[in-house]
């Protein structure tokens, strides 16, 4: 992924995925954005890509979180 740094939670992805915000000058945060890009296809021409593991966003891995918070509000409810 390539996103800007001011909408990207840095918890989901680190700044090798991130471009820098640059206000109101757009030319120069396309700049950077490209910069990124051009980066990461040169690190997966290289098989030296870093992936963001999106493991933790599985069916599998949330199910869980989400049976307990409903088990925890359905208990308050009572």
């Amino acid at each position: 992924p390539v996103l800007p740094k001011r909408q990207a939670y840095p918890e989901l992805f680190t700044d090798e995925f991130l471009y820098p915000d640059r206000g109101d000058n757009f030319a120069l945060e396309a700049d950077k954005a490209a910069e990124l890009i051009e980066q990461q296809w040169k690190a997966l021409q290289s098989n030296n890509a870093v992936i963001p593991s999106v493991k933790r966003f599985h069916r599998e891995a949330l199910i869980p979180q989400y049976e307990q918070v409903i088990a925890s509000v359905l208990k308050k409810g009572r």
